[in-house]
């Protein structure tokens, strides 16, 4: 990602305002690579479970304002060479099973004092709002924007913890959000 960022400046004149951009899946698990298909239609591709894994992965870039999302199997792998932040437990279109949410935030060792809090701050308010204590979850996700305004996964957790608030006698939580649509941002502009 840092070296996509510095070819958007290096040729930025060449890009103009196109909003160039990148969003990145990544799932660890089993896979089929070759050559697939007939002998008049064949390409080199991957397929598999985890390839369509790491597919939804990177869409969902786009509902919580991310850029690099990775599966509890790679985030499990990599933790001791890369730091993440815990972002969400959902259930994603297509699946039936709780997928947990990892972004890559940095190689390790290079997130400064002030993410380190910041992300600190996420996670146990994404603890709180897990076990449905919203009142406790609210303030500390306000902290997160305090730090980063542009947090859209902290907006997300406190817009969707005002929905939950609403519907009190018909909700039965269990700390799992069930994404409907990855395409659109529909959880935040409600």
């Amino acid at each position: 990602m840092a070296r996509f960022n510095a070819l958007k400046t290096k040729y930025a004149d060449l890009i103009g305002d196109h909003g160039l951009d990148i969003r990145i899946g990544i799932a660890t698990g089993e896979v089929v690579v070759g050559s697939i298909g007939t002998d008049k239609s064949r390409a080199y591709t991957v397929v598999g479970d985890c390839v369509n894994y790491a597919h939804r992965l990177e869409k969902a870039n786009r509902i919580y304002g991310t850029r690099i999302l990775a599966s509890n199997e790679t985030a499990d792998l990599a933790s001791s060479d890369v730091e993440m932040r815990d972002l969400d437990h959902v259930v994603l279109l297509g699946t039936e099973q709780v997928v947990y949410l990892y972004e890559v935030l940095a190689e390790s060792g290079h997130l400064s004092e002030e993410r380190r809090e910041w992300r600190k701050n996420y996670e146990t308010a994404m603890g709180f709002y897990r076990d449905g204590t919203f009142d406790q979850a609210f303030p500390l996700f306000e902290k997160v924007l305090e730090f980063n305004d542009a947090d859209f996964a902290a907006q997300l957790m406190m817009n969707r913890m005002e929905r939950l608030s609403r519907r009190e006698q018909d909700r039965e939580w269990n700390g799992t959000w069930v994404v409907r649509d990855p395409y659109e941002r529909r959880d935040v502009e409600s």
